[in-house]
């Protein structure tokens, strides 16, 4: 091609590697694939006008129509599926990340270090760094979201403040609801583990709940903690927030939903009836 000294290359369908001079061991199949490739090394691109910005870049693998399309100075990146790391439309330097899934990291620019996997996971993250996603739709509104992980479906969902950074969220809704827009970077690092574990958490501070159900209804409470099945699920704010509570065991503390100050730990520990219970200062140990 054009008379230049490059070697190894595969190039299948029309203007696939059309550019390529010094550039070796790339592998270009579909239309336009790598058609501005220039010395770029050991890349494979297949997909329709997948990776059609790179010039000499290295390292690459994108697979799917428009997988890395817009991604020009990017490095080390590994993209499978449609518009999987597609990125904006100009200057993207996005390195050193990995995309399965249908539209997953489709909107990238800069960000580096992710590893995001299934359908349009992370996929309008732009200059995010450090993140783990699994699930679709997960992290799925953060644009400058670092050191997250989230693995799910929808998990970490609304998430799109430097304050959240450092959250974790583990289960499908998990932390689906979590939107603080203020504050320091890691000022509302959460972490959540189980089905919808602090599902309708928006705002509230320093929560952590694990197991299936744990603090899912609470929205706006801050530094509480519950371990177990069911463990504060209806910590709310119907009436006063629910703040420092501790709740240890399955279902410990479940119908406390304004309660504050609370211990209880073992299994339906302070349990209280359905219905509005604002205890404070209590402590509970053991069995019912």
């Amino acid at each position: 091609v054009n008379g230049q000294s490059h070697s190894g290359n595969t190039a299948v369908g029309f203007s696939s590697l059309l550019a390529i001079t010094t550039g070796s061991s790339n592998v270009a199949m579909g239309v336009n694939a790598s058609v501005a490739l220039l010395s770029g090394v050991a890349n494979v691109v297949i997909g329709e006008a997948s990776g059609s910005t790179l010039t000499t870049q290295n390292y690459n693998s994108y697979v799917g129509h428009n997988s890395g399309r817009f991604i020009d100075t990017g490095n080390n990146n590994t993209a499978l599926g449609f518009q999987s790391m597609m990125g904006a439309s100009t200057s993207n330097s996005a390195t050193d990340n990995v995309a399965v899934g249908y539209q997953s990291l489709k909107a990238i620019t800069t960000g580096t270090y992710n590893t995001s996997v299934g359908l349009s996971s992370s996929d309008a993250l732009l200059t995010g760094t450090h993140n783990v996603i699994v699930g679709a739709n997960a992290l799925g509104t953060s644009t400058a979201g670092h050191f997250n992980i989230a693995i799910g479906s929808s998990a970490l969902y609304t998430a799109n403040h430097t304050s959240n950074d450092g959250s974790i969220a583990i289960g499908r809704l998990a932390l689906d609801a979590k939107n603080l827009a203020s504050g320091a970077q890691f000022s509302g690092a959460t972490i959540a583990i189980g089905h919808e574990a602090l599902a309708d958490l928006t705002s509230g501070l320093g929560n952590t709940a694990i197991g299936h159900l744990a603090l899912s209804k609470n929205t706006d409470g801050s530094n509480n903690t519950a371990l177990g099945y069911e463990a504060g699920l209806e910590a709310s704010s119907g009436g006063a927030t629910p703040i420092h509570n501790t709740y240890l065991g399955s279902q410990a503390g479940k119908f406390v939903d304004d309660g504050a100050y609370n211990t209880a730990i073992g299994s339906s520990a302070m349990l209280s009836a359905s219905g509005a219970n604002d205890g404070q200062r209590n402590v509970a140990v053991g069995y019912q």
